[in-house]
């Protein structure tokens, strides 16, 4: 469950998809508010029953439900919610785990909560704040969006001197708002170049790393390489939809409405399909027979 905590952020990072439900005015949800919908959603997941055992290929159903049990904590930046330590410890005490996404400018915040943190992932363009969290490094990895004109390997570098050893890397897509400039979405080698230059530079520096956002195959043929996940997004007004689906205006529902784990997924879920028999802008996915399959070209937001 992705949790959009507050609209409020410090920073004005041009790649940010956010901006617009950023800046539309609104306070902050009181902490009472935010934990009556995580303790729906946390009877939801209990009801469920155990987990199954991750598995990278496996149906997104079955992913969806061995990840149920983490709340991803974002915004905007949701260290700048009044009432984080209430929310993090209570969404803990509801059985939840928590994962904290964060641009490191309170890190103060950080540290009062960091033994109530399952793990954090910090703005790559803010790696060097990473010490200061007081979470253990190795429960800490950087999120780093490519954009044209980027160095890889001076992004990489940043993670790694930071005391970071994993990261987690996209390719800026055109979703929400976001500000190019973007790669083209029918530069396949364009792509395949930054992917390739970017692999060197992590190998060099001995980091792990992830891709985020369902790169095409083609450029990472890896099995069980990274794809959208249709993973619940809720908001401060106990609306839940898709990841993708909300830079499509996809449709919402209230959490509450919700009387199943598998049926939230099933929402869920059916909104990524949709998306993915919208066009594809790229010739040469469209033309893919693994579009839809175990590809989807890109995340879901570059769909026409």
């Amino acid at each position: 469950m992705n949790l959009l905590l507050t609209r409020a952020c410090p920073e004005a990072c041009s790649f940010c998809y956010a901006g617009a439900w950023r800046a539309a005015p609104a306070d902050p949800a009181p902490a009472a508010r935010i934990l009556g919908y995580l303790g729906h959603y946390a009877r939801l997941v209990a009801e469920a029953g155990p987990p199954p055992v991750w598995r990278a290929v496996a149906p997104d159903e079955e992913r969806l439900r061995t990840a149920a049990g983490v709340v991803n904590l974002l915004g905007g930046e949701p260290t700048l919610h009044p009432e984080i330590g209430a929310i993090v410890r209570g969404a803990r005490g509801l059985g939840l785990g928590v994962h904290l996404f964060t641009n490191g400018a309170r890190p103060e915040v950080v540290r009062n909560l960091a033994d109530a943190l399952w793990f954090v992932t910090i703005n790559g363009r803010f790696a060097g704040r990473a010490p200061e969290l007081g979470v253990a490094l190795a429960r800490v990895s950087a999120q780093v969006p490519l954009r044209p004109g980027d160095d890889p390997a001076a992004l990489l570098e940043a993670v790694w001197e930071a005391g970071l050893r994993s990261a987690v890397l996209a390719i800026a897509a055109p979703a929400g708002d976001a500000a190019g400039p973007f790669f083209s979405a029918e530069d396949l080698a364009g792509l395949a170049e930054v992917v390739g230059r970017t692999r060197a530079a992590g190998a060099r520096l001995g980091l792990t790393l992830a891709w985020d956002c369902a790169f095409p195959r083609c450029l990472d043929p890896v099995e069980g390489a990274a794809r959208c996940l249709p993973v619940p997004v809720l908001d401060d007004e106990g609306l839940v939809g898709a990841c993708a689906g909300a830079y499509h205006g996809q449709p919402r529902r209230p959490l509450a409405s919700f009387a199943s784990l598998a049926a939230l997924h099933a929402f869920t879920t059916g909104i990524h399909r949709a998306l993915t028999l919208r066009p594809h802008r790229v010739a040469a996915c469209a033309a893919c027979d693994r579009l839809g399959q175990d590809c989807q070209g890109l995340c879901l937001g570059w769909r026409g």
